[in-house]
């Protein structure tokens, strides 16, 4: 499928409800939706459909069932629904169909793609040529390394050394990496000392470069304006990271962001939210 798509030009439908359906009132909400179109051809062909689950339940294949129907009526296209799970399911990628049976023959088969990461082989993702693969691995088994630690320095070193990789996806993938990773505090200590030895100051060299790339933008759409756009776009940075790193935040964290007036200061927020272990040492206020 992916040899057939043009995947570099996806286009992805916004995170709201898709449909309301008016006889069970239900109302849509699928994680990920992106049309799918083939090289030269601008009509979508196709929807693909993500979800992502914390644990794989068997009760909720009818929920992606119930996705994949609602999805192709609304918009007239087939739909291929693949589902990734974090914890538990079957390793690696496989392709599973859910029939529904009615007096004794099966009159509908839904068809779906499964990926369960928990059992899969980290060393084996880290090998992959694709980046999404090498954030992934935290994930997964870590047979083969010494610890989960060495697992997840492992994904960072990999995503650090890549080459080819525009600086806002690098950093969402070390993010990932950094808020999926599994520890216990015996090997905190030394995911720490691993993660100082790697580099990971790169990433704080990053947030300085986003700042620049900011500043550039403004001097080319007017002061005024560029700076404002800079700011709500610095800010939107700070809060994505902080609330993957330390959950939902309080309005008076939040409040407190918004009031920051310096480009610098949010990158300066930014590099500490990498490196402090919890939003206090902040002191922007607590959670919900």
């Amino acid at each position: 499928m992916a040899a057939a798509a043009d995947v570099s030009k996806l286009e992805f439908v916004p995170g709201r409800e898709r449909f309301t359906d008016l006889l069970r009132g239900r109302r849509w909400f699928p994680d990920l939706v992106a049309e799918i179109r083939r090289p030269s051809d601008p009509a979508p062909r196709a929807l693909a459909h993500v979800e992502i689950e914390h644990a794989y339940r068997k009760r909720k294949l009818v929920r992606l069932r119930d996705y994949n129907h609602v999805l192709t009526l609304g918009t007239g296209l087939p739909v291929h629904t693949a589902v990734v799970y974090l914890n538990g399911g079957a390793p690696d990628l496989t392709r599973r169909c859910l029939g529904e049976v009615s007096f004794g023959y099966v009159p509908y088969v839904f068809a779906y793609n499964g990926l369960g990461l928990s059992g899969a082989s980290a060393s084996e993702y880290l090998t992959r040529p694709e980046p999404l693969a090498w954030a992934f691995a935290v994930l997964m088994s870590p047979q083969g390394f010494s610890s989960r630690a060495g697992v997840a320095v492992a994904c960072l070193r990999r995503i650090l050394d890549a080459s080819g990789l525009d600086e806002d996806r690098r950093f969402r993938l070390l993010n990932f990496v950094r808020t999926y990773v599994k520890m216990d505090p015996q090997t905190a200590p030394e995911y720490e000392a691993l993660l100082r030895e790697a580099g990971y100051r790169e990433v704080e060299e990053m947030i300085t470069t986003w700042a620049d790339d900011i500043r550039a933008e403004g001097r080319q759409e007017g002061l005024e304006k560029g700076i404002e756009k800079g700011m709500e776009k610095m800010r939107g940075v700070v809060l994505d990271l902080l609330s993957q790193r330390f959950g939902r935040l309080s309005a008076q964290t939040r409040r407190r962001i918004a009031d920051i007036a310096s480009l610098d200061d949010l990158a300066d927020l930014a590099r500490k939210g990498l490196r402090v272990d919890s939003l206090e040492e902040l002191r922007l206020g607590g959670r919900l």
